[in-house]
């Protein structure tokens, strides 16, 4: 055929379009949705009845999410404060990552360099427990200077 040629169609087809074959495209069973999407809502909210403050026993993981209308008029400031401590939980955990990323810079390895990272918070927090209990700090000077903690003289190097 050449083109603009225009082949005829049949009962129930529109021109240019091939048939639907049933038997050669069976029906797909549809997928089940899957996500937050599919959650659902709080026992609490109905059709009927409004939240007047966010339930004690509500899960982002369990339920579906809270929206403005889920809330009596009088009482959305309750749907607000819900919402900013949601986003200001979910900005600090990006911060975490800035300030992690930030540490890591371009390592290769940044499941080791993060490892590092940890265990030199609690290289530091050790230190400190031990001047808390007045140890010698002078013998822990290496460990000190690898966490950047500067250590004090002792009161028995200040009498000397």
């Amino acid at each position: 055929m050449s083109e603009g040629t225009r082949i005829e169609a049949r009962p129930g087809e529109t021109p240019n379009e091939p048939a639907a074959d049933a038997a050669a495209n069976p029906a797909e069973p549809e997928k089940k949705k899957r996500g937050r999407a599919s959650l659902p809502k709080h026992p609490g909210i109905t059709e009927t009845t409004r939240l007047e403050e966010v339930p004690k026993d509500f899960s982002p993981k369990i339920h579906a999410a809270l929206k403005e209308e889920d809330f009596s008029d009088n009482h959305l400031d309750k749907f607000y404060d819900h919402q900013a401590a949601k986003y200001q939980t979910r900005a600090d955990q990006l911060k975490g990552k800035a300030e992690s990323f930030r540490k890591l810079g371009g390592m290769a390895d940044k499941k080791t360099g993060k490892k590092l990272i940890d265990q030199m918070e609690e290289m530091r927090s050790l230190l400190a427990k031990l001047a808390a209990q007045g140890e010698d700090m002078s013998q822990f000077a290496d460990a000190a200077a690898i966490c950047g903690v500067e250590v004090a003289e002792t009161p028995s190097e200040t009498a000397a």
